[in-house]
């Protein structure tokens, strides 16, 4: 190779090399614009996490207390189920006493009118007596009236 070619040649070596040094600064911006890049997102991801670990939290927090008021209304439902239990079976026997105490008063309101006719019988019967059988004091009236008939007419 002659002197011309040479130069010429490490000429496009230097240019090639210059070439290649931009290219290689270049890719390293990008690799550092990349690392920058990468870093944003594994911080974003690092508050989402943190984000979403407090959220999930906070619903766990609450989800035990919704929890714990639905066993709370549960013990209430079951102590209420067992108070209308009661209750019911309290109603069936005052039921059964109220039909007993029902036959009693009918059986009792029976008699009394039973009694009641009776005694309006009776009544009746006396008045009767009193208007067609004069009473005692009636009947020592009316012989004093007829003694002083007679010591009259005497």
């Amino acid at each position: 190779m002659r002197d011309d070619q040479f130069l010429d040649f490490i000429a496009q070596m230097g240019d090639y090399m210059r070439s290649n040094d931009r290219r290689s600064e270049q890719l390293n911006q990008r690799f550092e614009q990349m690392d920058n890049r990468l870093k944003q997102i594994d911080q974003r991801l690092e508050q989402t996490t943190n984000l979403l670990s407090n959220v999930v939290t906070v619903m766990h927090d609450g989800f035990e207390r919704v929890t714990n008021q639905i066993s709370q209304l549960t013990n209430r439902v079951d102590n209420l189920g067992t108070r209308v239990d009661f209750l019911t079976s309290r109603v069936e026997y005052l039921t059964g006493e109220t039909s007993a105490i029902r036959q009693r008063l009918d059986a009792t309101f029976d008699q009394a009118g039973r009694l009641t006719e009776e005694t309006a019988g009776q009544q009746t019967r006396l008045r009767q007596l009193e208007v067609e059988e004069p009473s005692n004091a009636e009947l020592h009236r009316r012989v004093l009236a007829l003694e002083e008939q007679m010591r009259r007419a005497s």
